[in-house]
């Protein structure tokens, strides 16, 4: 009886401590992704003026239904609109921006496999666009 309620300590001891392992991973993960929001922000150019030529109006709808609208420049790139997007605080930690119709996955997250993301007119950005942030994360 001893030996299996020692047994058993044991068990519950190392199931405690996966447990404290696992929210201490989720918690530096937190910290890092603050982190990175407020180093990315310095990222974001200048919203350009109203009327400035070449500028894209892009509306971008968040999961939870908030509404971003920002102007870029088409010379801008797909990471700045990330970026954004990324640093909103009502911004999930992963996700994906696409495009309703037709539907498609915009290249935007900048990787060691592709740092450099497109410009918004290599993209085939109009004058307005609409996009939908997927959270990855649900």
């Amino acid at each position: 009886r001893e030996q299996r309620a020692r047994e058993q300590e044991e068990v519950d001891r190392k199931e405690e401590e996966e447990r404290e392992r696992l929210r201490r991973e989720e918690l530096d993960r937190k910290d890092m992704i603050v982190k990175m929001k407020i180093d990315l922000a310095a990222e974001i150019p200048e919203e350009p003026e109203v009327g400035m030529e070449d500028t894209v109006r892009v509306l971008i709808k968040l999961p939870g239904g908030q509404r971003l609208e920002r102007r870029f420049l088409l010379t801008h790139s797909l990471k700045h609109i990330y970026y954004f997007v990324f640093c909103h605080p009502d911004s999930p930690d992963q996700f994906d921006i696409v495009t309703n119709y037709p539907r498609r996955t915009l290249a935007c997250k900048p990787s060691q496999a592709q740092p450099n993301t497109p410009s918004l007119k290599e993209a085939g950005f109009g004058k307005s666009e609409m996009l939908f942030v997927a959270d990855l994360d649900s």
